[in-house]
């Protein structure tokens, strides 16, 4: 079962950009985050493009206290609240062979909600467990943010395509198509692009260059995703790490249980890319079915209500250059990418890129090449910052998890009775 929201949309018909203007390419979290960013910040015109006709993607991200004072300052906090799902504990539990050897509890805490806050690379927090305070499927996200714009004067065409078009001064102009073939329908000339289209982006690997490889939490990760009916009381997020005997073999599921969808969001690491739905389907129901057997949450049928038609390959990420010509700046992960556990894109699509985008919009009214120079600077030290916690976590909690596995493992074997005399 595929769920979908139409992307809200406006008239394609007499699109102009006159005056102060921004176009914004692509209208995930971190496009019409910027967009909304940009529009709080003065511009007096700003117009989003989107290539789909609906939001489909209902995976989870966890946002950091962060993203709240920036929902605060853009005066979405309260509509975020009541679609989010607040996290009141991160449990993490240990299975070898199928044997629960040990379970911990971080527990979530009240955040701080600071519109004013300033975020710099050095705010990016050390881990993405307990300092996660809220979860939301994408598609909530995008719908609410979409809908906010809408509201604030923000036009968003879809499904259209926009192209960059060099113009002689090094800057952009945009090109808006609603067909793949034909001429375009208009031809913007905007002060301000924002490259949103993400790290598969075909703009971004043509005009920004290749990417430098960054962390991921896990070597070799391939991701299944999937959400399952159920009737969570509270928000909690989960992990369970499964050791073989020898801990050599392990499998991670990161759960996450939406109190206001009635669901869990589940997703598992899997050593065979090439999953087909149906055994994706199996693996996470499985998967939920042990991860309800934990909590105790009541539960009809394991059966999903959505899974991914694949398994997901991550590639962790770092673009060279954050800002094309004398317009164009990048945003999301555009920028960088890794683990959905860490759900880098998204986190700092509702915190640091919109922080740098607001700095940006001002700087502009001064010299405009400092300005990008600033931005860009901003955008990939929160990037790297990031990569290092990455490398920095994984190391520490798998080599933790590991011994804590072969200490308890060998405990277990020595309690055993030895074998009787022939």
């Amino acid at each position: 079962m595929m769920a979908a929201y139409g992307v809200p949309s406006t008239d394609v018909q007499g699109l102009q950009s006159h005056g102060r203007a921004a176009v914004v390419i692509g209208a995930g979290p971190a496009g019409l985050m910027a967009g909304l960013t940009i529009r709080h910040e003065g511009y007096a015109r700003v117009i989003v493009l989107e290539k789909r006709s609906h939001f489909t993607r209902m995976n989870v991200v966890n946002l950091h206290p962060e993203s709240l004072c920036v929902f605060k300052r853009l005066g979405l906090l309260d509509r975020f609240l009541e679609t989010a799902s607040r996290l009141v504990d991160h449990q993490t539990h240990v299975f070898i062979d199928g044997d629960e050897l040990f379970n911990f509890s971080d527990h979530g805490f009240e955040a701080v909600v600071d519109p004013n806050a300033r975020f710099d690379a050095d705010d990016v927090l050390a881990g993405f467990r307990n300092e996660t305070v809220y979860s939301i499927n994408l598609a909530d996200l995008q719908r609410l943010l979409a809908q906010a714009a809408l509201e604030r004067g923000i036009q968003i065409l879809s499904p259209v395509e926009g192209r960059l078009q060099p113009r002689g001064d090094g800057s952009y102009a945009v090109a808006v198509y609603q067909n793949e073939i034909g001429d375009p329908v208009a031809i913007l000339h905007p002060g301000l692009v924002v490259l949103a289209e993400g790290a598969k982006g075909m703009m971004v690997r043509e005009l920004a260059g290749e990417c430098d490889t960054g962390a991921t939490l896990w070597p070799n990760e391939n991701w299944v995703i999937g959400n399952v009916r159920c009737h969570p009381r509270e928000g909690l997020s989960q992990l369970l790490f499964e050791f073989d005997r020898r801990c050599k073999k392990l499998t991670i599921s990161n759960c996450i249980y939406l109190p206001k969808r009635g669901e869990v969001n589940i997703a598992v690491t899997v050593d065979d890319p090439r999953m087909d739905p149906a055994s994706i389907r199996e693996l996470v129901a499985t998967q939920a079915a042990k991860t309800l057997a934990t909590t105790g949450v009541p539960c009809g049928r394991c059966e999903p209500v959505w899974h991914s038609p694949r398994a997901v390959r991550i590639v962790g990420r770092s673009a060279r250059h954050c800002r094309i010509g004398r317009n164009v700046v990048l945003v999301g992960d555009s920028v960088g990418s890794n683990s959905p556990v860490a759900a880098l894109g998204c986190t700092l699509s509702t915190s640091a890129y919109s922080y740098a985008l607001r700095h940006l919009v001002h700087d502009l009214e001064g010299c405009a090449e400092a300005a990008l120079a600033r931005y860009e600077e901003r955008a990939r030290a929160c990037v790297a910052r990031w990569h290092h916690k990455v490398d920095e976590i994984r190391a520490a909690v798998e080599a933790d998890l590991r011994a804590k596995s072969r200490h308890l493992l060998g405990q277990e074997r020595r309690r055993q009775p030895l074998p009787e005399p022939l």
